[in-house]
């Protein structure tokens, strides 16, 4: 296995800054701190964590984005490795990059478990807040309306949040702030209907799923909730990664 043919075939690049989405000049890379370059890490890393997909052929890819993801935070995470990367442009193609590390027992021994309750807190404050409102006018810009894209982008919202949302929008555009596309001024009522019948479906197998893993368990981490998409569709956790990163992560180690 090759870092630089995975790297540019699942990543379009072989920059290890672009591979976290640290983007800026050469100058502007130096000055991401640790735990910038941890946060950045941490949300991608669940965005590609294996314990998302059960179909074979996609958790095979994801496998290896999540290998070049935990590589690209080895080298930018080690002061030495990131100084001569930052210099030469170089990494070392083997190593940290082998088959036989477990990168999920090295990724869960660096973030502390988070809970069901930490993200019901979380929903709870980010509902209705300004954020969710900004969250809200980018996510109709991104699906240029279409509700239920919207619906699955934002954080804490299911399809009971519809009337709420749509509210939300419509003052938008009627002030000027947002402008009217043709997906939500004129969507079908067949496929408003259509998305309430898989969510309603949607809920009650999570549900299920939920109570399951709850009795051979106990507390749920925020990758098993991720993996069975409680309370929405969960696909969108993305922001809640970045607002959590910082605080559950572990101090990284020191090398010697």
């Amino acid at each position: 296995m090759s870092f630089v043919t995975d790297a540019k075939r699942l990543f379009g690049t072989t920059d290890l800054y672009e591979i976290l989405n640290l983007k800026g000049s050469k100058l502007k890379r130096k000055d991401y701190s640790q735990a910038e370059i941890k946060k950045a890490f941490f949300k991608l890393s669940l965005q590609f964590h294996p314990d998302r997909y059960s179909n074979e052929v996609e958790k095979v890819e994801t496998t290896a984005k999540f290998q070049i993801l935990n590589h690209a935070y080895a080298v930018l995470s080690d002061k030495q490795k990131r100084a001569i990367y930052d210099e030469m442009g170089i990494t070392d193609d083997t190593g940290v990059y082998a088959d036989d590390v477990d990168w999920l027992a090295r990724w869960r021994m660096m973030f502390k478990k988070i809970t069901k309750e930490d993200i019901d807190n979380f929903v709870r404050k980010f509902r209705g807040s300004g954020e969710e409102r900004d969250a809200v006018k980018e996510a109709y810009i991104k699906y240029k309306g279409d509700m239920g894209k919207i619906l699955n982008d934002v954080i804490g919202v299911t399809y009971e949040d519809e009337r709420r949302l749509y509210k939300m929008i419509s003052d938008m555009i009627g002030s000027g702030e947002l402008k009217a596309t043709r997906y939500f001024v004129s969507e079908p009522e067949k496929r408003k209907a259509k998305r309430r019948k898989a969510a309603r479906r949607e809920a009650e197998e999570a549900e299920k799923m939920l109570k399951e893993v709850q009795r051979n368990e106990g507390a749920k981490d925020l990758v098993a909730l991720i993996q069975n998409r409680q309370q929405k569709n969960i696909a969108s956790f993305n922001e809640l990664c970045d607002s959590l990163a910082v605080k559950y992560a572990k101090k990284p180690r020191k090398t010697k």
